[in-house]
């Protein structure tokens, strides 16, 4: 089961309450921004299920976390960079020549352990 959608602690939490409680719960949570983590965060803790929390997008204060959380860390800024180039490029190539190939960018991410406080 998926839970999808812009969402913000409330809902993520809520959503994370509904998985958790299933019988056949799952024994970790991948996040997919920080809110949605912290909503999560919030619903593991509350019922100290012991569920794994993986996320991606770091966050601020997350090593102060009392459950471990796994994050996939990288840089905002080279992000926006990036997407600001490849939107140049496309409108450059749009006036030039015929639509291209779509490109790709990877950027660079690290993994972080946050252990818990």
């Amino acid at each position: 089961m998926d839970q999808q959608g812009r969402v913000r602690h409330p809902r993520a939490e809520a959503a994370a309450h509904r998985l958790l409680d299933r019988t056949d719960a799952p024994t970790a949570l991948f996040c997919t921004n920080n809110h949605i983590t912290l909503g999560a965060y919030r619903a593991v803790r509350g019922l100290r299920s012991g569920t794994a929390l993986a996320a991606f997008d770091d966050f601020e204060m997350a090593d102060l976390l009392d459950v471990p959380v796994t994050v996939v860390a990288y840089d905002a800024d080279e992000v926006g960079r990036r997407a600001a180039r490849l939107l140049l490029d496309r409108i450059d190539e749009k006036s030039a020549t015929p639509r291209q190939l779509p490109r790709r960018t990877v950027v660079p991410t690290q993994i972080v352990h946050h252990t818990g406080a």
